[in-house]
């Protein structure tokens, strides 16, 4: 059986980002199932940490089905069920401009979710949420953008009760890059004035929960993931970040713009590039 490569051979948690590394929507990355069930057989630790806001249990579900592979509930950590443990206990009610897997994990928070039917009428508020989620929105997107704008420019609404659950410019799908919530945040920005606190990465709520939760040194810990945030995050907690070419974000479009927070380890072509080293495109010890 083939061994890890020598830059990454003493490392025992290995973080795995999931879109543009292990699938790209419902297309499975070549070699991704195959090196990930040989890091399960030499006993390493790995876990999944995504910005995709889905449940635990749909991305449980997408990995057995697009992928073939089998985890358990506890090794996946996602931005929606960071969200909802974000506001947990805070009571109140919320409008989410997302999609309905967000809505349910916030209503297992306690909080009672308000579709954009019941909040307005010809653009007058009939209900002020407490809260405003915004997310990956696709249905009736002007709709609910319209929505949110609204209660954010309401003159009594908390500003820090406006959430994001992520804010990347761009999502990975079969076919290319679409809009990401990067793009909803700057409209609504635009519009209210407002901006919101971030969940996902490279913020650091989601992280923080993943590690504790999970009970690793982040300093002892590799992180792959294809996109920029994911090496900055990497990079602010010390661990080992690795990117793949799998992805939306080229390496070699944007190393003039490297700097220390966002400058890998280790570039590889594919996560297979973990158990071959004519996967290597960049390393620091080079």
């Amino acid at each position: 059986m083939k061994e890890l490569i020598d830059h990454i051979g003493n490392y025992e948690d290995f973080i795995l980002d999931m879109d543009g590394v292990i699938y790209n929507g419902e297309n499975p990355v070549e070699g991704a199932k195959e090196t990930i069930e040989r890091l399960c057989y030499m006993n390493k630790n790995v876990k999944f940490l995504t910005n995709f806001p889905e449940s635990r249990r749909t991305v449980k579900n997408r990995l057995k089905r697009v992928v073939k592979l089998e985890a358990s509930e506890e090794d996946i950590m996602t931005a929606a069920y960071a969200t909802a443990l974000y506001m947990k206990n805070a009571g109140g009610s919320c409008f989410v401009m997302g999609q309905e897997d967000l809505k349910d994990e916030i209503r297992k928070s306690g909080m009672t979710v308000y579709d954009a039917n019941i909040i307005t009428e010809d653009n007058i508020l009939k209900h002020k949420p407490d809260w405003v989620v915004v997310s990956l929105c696709d249905k009736n997107y002007y709709e609910q953008a319209n929505v949110a704008g609204q209660i954010l420019k309401s003159r009594d609404f908390d500003s820090s009760h406006y959430i994001a659950t992520s804010k990347g410019w761009g999502w990975t799908r079969e076919h290319g890059v679409t809009p990401g919530i990067g793009c909803t945040i700057a409209f609504l920005k635009e519009f209210s004035g407002k901006e919101p606190a971030v969940i996902g990465k490279p913020s650091n709520y989601l992280t923080d929960l993943a590690f504790k939760n999970w009970n690793i040194n982040p300093n002892k810990s590799l992180i792959v993931g294809d996109k920029w945030s994911d090496i900055q995050t990497a990079n602010e907690y010390g661990a080992f970040g690795i990117k793949v070419e799998t992805g939306k974000q080229d390496f070699f479009s944007g190393i003039k713009k490297l700097d220390n927070k966002s400058r890998p380890n280790l570039v590889l072509k594919s996560i297979k590039g973990l158990f071959d080293k004519n996967e290597i495109i960049y390393s620091e010890k080079s």
